[in-house]
């Protein structure tokens, strides 16, 4: 999608969801979630850079 607010909000519950560990499996994390958060971490709003930046800090842990 391309507005920001979208963006941030799908961030958001990514990382709600992994800091909760409630994703279905970590292969989905891995070959699908992390790639689409990399890629938000560069979006041009800050906004959504930050929310996703947050979420990857997430999937780190």
């Amino acid at each position: 999608d391309e507005v920001p607010n979208v963006k941030f909000t799908g961030a958001e519950v990514v990382r709600v969801m992994l800091s909760s560990k409630t994703l279905p499996s970590t292969a989905y994390t891995t070959d699908e979630i992390i790639p689409a958060l990399k890629s938000l971490a560069n979006d041009s709003d800050v906004d959504v850079r930050f929310c996703s930046q947050l979420a990857l800090a997430a999937a780190r842990s």
